[in-house]
Order: structure tokens, then C-alpha cells, then sequence
């Protein structure tokens, strides 16, 4: 009899046990998808960056961001990229800058370059082998544009990466909020990045 009762436990409580592994198993099914989160986030009147998100950017280390259908970039510098900004002070074409944030620690700035629209590509300082001077950023290889990372058109042949255009407008941050858990809120009210 006690035999008995010892295997009924033991079979109830296997049958709790695979009941709960099957149902975490099947919620976990309905729960969103990454792609749907996506969907979500790209549906609404704003694009919110939470601050799990910014907190994960490692300094050196850059991400991009779709919002209201533009590329977004966040960058986080490091002393060293600090350092190599103020060597490049002289060499771009307006040395002011305005796309640092200190509240998150990142430079926030659209990465289409104003005159054409282009999603400028990334290439780290030392990445490139061609440039004799190339402290890392951005660059349009279509048009020879080159910005660093505080988004400042280079002027100097010198420093750009493998070439050099006219004057360029530097890339530009959207108006957005910090939120008070460290989240980033932009609206979808801007203008284009485009053709200033």
C-alpha cells in the first residue's frame, strides 16, 4: 500500500513537473518576437531607445538605430577618441560640437551625410591602411566625404579617408528627450536629415 501511494506521488509529480516545462515552453511561443518588437517600435508616433539599450554600448563601440525609416547612430567615446577629436579641431570645417550628449554619454547624430543622403560608413581608426592619418569615423566613398566622430566635416586632405570633396555640413542630431530612466524618446516629427 505505502508502495503504491509513493508511486502515485512520484507520477503526480513528474506530471506537475512536464505540465509546467510544457507551459512555460508554450507561452514562451507567445510571447513577441524580436522582429515584432521591431514592428512595434517602428509603428508608433516615436522611437524609444531604452536605456538597457544605451547602457550595452561599450565605449569605442557604436549602434545603429532605424527611426521613422532614417539610420540613427549612437557612439560612445573613449579618452583616446576624445584625444584624437581635439587633434582634429584644426582639420574640420566647423570645430563646434553638438552632437555630444553628456547626460548618456554618447554622440547621437543622424548617419545620412546632408548633402546626398548616403548612410555613411563606419571604419575605426587603424582599420584603414590607405590613409595616412585617419583617427577613425565616418566617410561617404562615394563622394570623398569624411566626418569624425563628433560628426564634423574634415577639411584636411590629410585626415580624411582616402579623399577629399567640398565643404560638407556636419552629420546632425534629432531633437529627443533623455527620459528619467536613461531611455532616449525621438519623435517622428523631424525633417528629413537631408539636403541642408
Amino acid at each position: 500500500m505505502s508502495t503504491t501511494r509513493h508511486l502515485k506521488i512520484a507520477i503526480a509529480s513528474f506530471a506537475v513537473v512536464g505540465l509546467g516545462l510544457f507551459g512555460s515552453i508554450f507561452l514562451g511561443y507567445l510571447g513577441p518576437t524580436a522582429e515584432s518588437t521591431e514592428k512595434t517600435r517602428l509603428s508608433r508616433p516615436f522611437t524609444e531607445i531604452s536605456a538597457t539599450e544605451i547602457q550595452a554600448i561599450r565605449p569605442g563601440d557604436e549602434k545603429r538605430f532605424l527611426v521613422g525609416g532614417y539610420v540613427l547612430g549612437l557612439f560612445r567615446p573613449t579618452e583616446e577618441i576624445w584625444n584624437d577629436l581635439r587633434i582634429l579641431d584644426d582639420h574640420v570645417y566647423s570645430s563646434e560640437i553638438t552632437t555630444y550628449f553628456e547626460e548618456v554619454d554618447l554622440f547621437v547624430y543622424w548617419r545620412h551625410t546632408p548633402h546626398c543622403g548616403i548612410v555613411a560608413s563606419h571604419t575605426s581608426k587603424g582599420e584603414d591602411k590607405y590613409t595616412k592619418t585617419w583617427l577613425g569615423g565616418y566617410h561617404d566613398m562615394a563622394h570623398s566625404s569624411s566626418f569624425d566622430y563628433a560628426g564634423r566635416s574634415i577639411k584636411s586632405y590629410d585626415f580624411a579617408l582616402r579623399g577629399l570633396s567640398g565643404p560638407s555640413s556636419n552629420l546632425i542630431s534629432p531633437d529627443f528627450e533623455i527620459r528619467k530612466d536613461g531611455a532616449i524618446r525621438i519623435p517622428h516629427t523631424f525633417d528629413p536629415p537631408v539636403g541642408f
